[in-house]
């Protein structure tokens, strides 16, 4: 399971250049990337720092803070839970 690659390859993504991004949908659809992962990571990578918007908006406080009070309890749970079954590299949002 090593050698795995679990990153996300179907993205929904805004973009900049509609025919940039006209080329990249064909260019995919038509195989000719598909088969070579090797080649396709970098374009991949050229691509969205040229043709990549942004794609996310950043979180109003008074939202974030009325969600950690709705999950503060089952976070809590569930981070004993996975302590007690001997995980120790927990993420952040579980340090509540």
């Amino acid at each position: 399971m090593a050698d795995w690659d679990l990153t996300a390859q179907n993205r929904s993504n805004q973009y900049r250049h509609g025919t940039l991004q006209r080329l990249a949908v064909a260019a995919n659809h038509e195989r000719l990337l598909r088969n070579h992962p090797r080649l396709k990571r970098p374009l991949r990578a050229a691509y969205y720092a040229v043709n990549g918007g942004r794609r996310e908006r950043p979180m109003r406080l008074e939202t974030r803070r009325r969600l950690e009070r709705t999950f503060a309890d089952p976070n809590r749970r569930l981070r004993a839970q996975l302590v007690g079954l001997g995980y120790t590299d927990l993420p952040e949002w579980l340090d509540v």
